[in-house]
């Protein structure tokens, strides 16, 4: 099987599949400001923090409160 090198040195690429020059560079213009991937943890923190802003917003007409999960 032949190994082929990578088009652009990209640090979060594990098979290179030679994107277009258009998407290469949206990935590798410096004002992306590429961040560290995050951790399941961080990923679940996340959700959940954007989650409990948003159901703090919801305010339904019928009268019936969001369902919320407590966690024990």
């Amino acid at each position: 099987m032949e190994t082929r090198n990578k088009k652009h040195p990209c640090p979060d690429c594990q098979y290179c599949q030679w994107c277009s020059d258009d998407r290469c560079r949206l990935c590798l213009k410096p004002e992306t400001g590429r961040r560290k991937k995050l951790s399941i943890a961080e990923q679940i923190a996340l959700f959940d923090r954007l989650n409990k802003t948003e159901q703090a917003k919801h305010h339904c007409r019928c009268g019936i409160e969001a369902l919320t999960i407590h966690k024990d």
